[in-house]
């Protein structure tokens, strides 16, 4: 399971350590990991390819 967060690596991780979800995650993308972040697609398809799945459509956030 992925974590994609427009957040540093920092802030990011200190987020999920500090409620304990770290061991939830194989992947963790940040604001930094991808070329572009938000409202560019890139973070979320370099997660999906990551866990190695092939992405479909994906529901709009906004």
């Amino acid at each position: 399971m992925a974590v994609v967060s427009a957040r540093d690596e920092h802030g990011t991780l200190a987020f999920l350590e500090h409620f304990d979800l770290v061991k939830y995650f194989d992947v963790v993308i940040t604001g930094l990991s991808a070329e572009h972040t938000k409202p560019y697609p890139d973070p979320v398809l370099l997660a999906a390819k990551r866990c190695e799945h092939r992405p479909r459509t994906l529901p709009d956030d906004r």
